[in-house]
């Protein structure tokens, strides 16, 4: 709206690095609400995490896929109140079938097959197999993979769609 993102150009940046800026800044913030939420949830409700190193890459992994969709949400739509409409529509689609609301056991087996397209699905099976089930990393490499795989075809199509308004 502030006409930042033109301006910017005009100095030595590269649409490349605009996009990694953009990258970084969402990954960042990722990062840093996955951290308070696994703080607070092992001070208030005792949260056990299995496996920490392996449930931090878990979540990093995550937010690298969220950080990607959000910048190719962001490159498709141009108006900010459809970007954070369909931002949130997304989000509550994605937890709802990558079974965040309830346990995955208690879907029928049509949803818990529609779960796969979610993100939000690999990352609490992950979970579920670090925590319930004392998984490795050899148990979460599928799910890890898939989840860098949204990322990439979220990436490429964020650099297809990433303008800029003249």
């Amino acid at each position: 709206q502030k006409g930042i993102l033109t301006r910017i150009l005009f100095s030595s940046v590269s649409i490349g690095e605009l996009w990694g800026g953009k990258f970084l800044g969402r990954l960042v913030m990722c990062i840093i609400q996955a951290f308070i939420l696994v703080i607070a949830g092992k001070l208030f409700f005792h949260l056990n995490l299995g496996n920490n190193i392996l449930s931090l890459l878990n979540v990093a992994v995550f937010s690298i896929t969220i950080a990607s969709l959000s910048i190719f949400i962001g490159s498709l739509l141009n108006k900010e109140d459809l970007i954070v409409g369909v931002s949130i529509l997304l989000a509550n689609t994605f937890a709802a079938l990558g079974w965040c609301w309830w346990p995955i056991e208690v879907v029928p087996q049509t949803f818990r097959s529609l779960g796969i397209i979610s993100p939000a699905y690999w990352a609490m099976d992950s979970f579920h197999k670090i925590i319930f089930f004392n998984g490795g990393f050899g148990d979460i490499t599928l799910n890890l993979t898939v989840l860098l795989g949204f990322s990439l075809v979220f990436t490429l199509l964020s650099v297809r769609f990433f303008r800029i308004k003249d």
